[in-house]
């Protein structure tokens, strides 16, 4: 009997070891990244601390901010993250209801009634990224001093694929989102995505000095529902060495009479060309079996947007020029 207790006490004070171990390990490798971060980040914190004994590491970021050189920035009252002493590569994240994102256009704030995100990473002395998933429920951007949009439902997944190369599998699902420029027919807007990201660079623990950049997207499905005008796409798109998107999403479109003027609520194109815009997908579709229904291609060439014949605006950007 006493040889059982005294192996037991012998496994509880390892244990004890092990988490202290744990907890003085993440908070100096926290504090090591913190000062060696790469170029154009800006991380600034007001104390954070590990935490859950003896179960859990629990790690608490107080006063969390983040400043990107590209203009993107982020900051909360707080950033919490969980995981099990047995799988810390395994983790839970949490914020608080109320948070600030920076753009390159102005501050936004996202309230939400629930913000949880989930990361899985290898076991591999790299810790490779294996899988996240972020889900906001009741979910509010506000403008600063201006419109806000809201949604039932916001859930964003990406999951390494585990094929040659450095591929990832990106899920987006909108429901509910409440925009700010209402549908010509009424209506919230509900749309879903499903895409393969390729990187130029593995999403690891060395990825913060690698910077890997979007090299290509394979767009297997894009649904939207927007009250009347319903969409649905696929399609293959490329970095070119300029950082734009270049390539094709095959689009069909139903209710199309309703898109120039949406497009143009949302200054995506010019007012005074939407009724050139109508006549031309009229002609298009009176060269298509069915006249209700549209199929438009989606071209980004050259740095710029086509959707049928006609340019409306510049391509997106995957990438700075390197």
């Amino acid at each position: 009997m006493r040889f059982l207790a005294g192996g037991i006490f012998g496994l509880l004070m390892l244990w004890a070891g092990y988490w202290f171990v744990g907890q003085r390990m993440i908070e100096g490798r926290i504090a090591e990244e913190l000062e060696q971060l790469p170029s154009g980040v800006q991380i600034a914190q007001e104390g954070f601390n590990v935490s859950g004994f003896p179960s859990r590491f629990d790690l608490t970021v107080t006063r969390p901010q983040v400043r990107l050189a590209s203009g993107w920035g982020f900051s909360a009252e707080f950033a919490q993250v969980f995981a099990m002493t047995w799988k810390p590569w395994q983790m839970i994240g949490a914020l608080p209801h109320s948070v600030t994102i920076e753009t390159p256009q102005g501050q936004v704030a996202l309230n939400s009634a629930r913000f949880m995100a989930s990361l899985r990473l290898g076991t591999a002395a790299d810790l490779p990224f294996e899988e996240a998933v972020i889900e906001v429920e009741g979910g509010e951007l506000q403008l600063i001093l201006g419109p806000s949009v809201t949604a039932e439902k916001l859930i964003l997944a990406l999951k390494h694929e585990g094929t040659p190369g450095f591929a990832y599998r990106l899920g987006v699902q909108v429901t509910q989102l409440s925009p700010l420029v209402a549908a010509p027919s009424g209506g919230n807007l509900t749309w879903r995505l499903d895409a393969v990201i390729h990187s130029s660079a593995a999403l690891d623990r060395l990825a913060g000095a690698r910077m890997p950049q979007v090299s290509g997207i394979d767009l297997k499905a894009l649904s939207l529902d927007w009250g009347a005008v319903k969409a649905t796409g696929a399609g293959d798109l490329v970095r070119t060495e300029e950082g734009f998107a270049e390539g094709e999403i095959a689009l069909k479109v139903a209710s199309w009479r309703d898109l120039p003027a949406a497009l143009a609520d949302f200054a995506l194109v010019r007012p005074e060309i939407v009724p050139v815009f109508v006549r031309a997908l009229e002609v298009l579709a009176s060269e298509q079996g069915d006249p209700k229904v549209l199929d438009l291609p989606l071209r980004f060439k050259g740095g710029l947007s086509y959707l049928g014949p006609l340019p409306i605006g510049p391509a997106p950007m995957l990438a700075q020029r390197q």
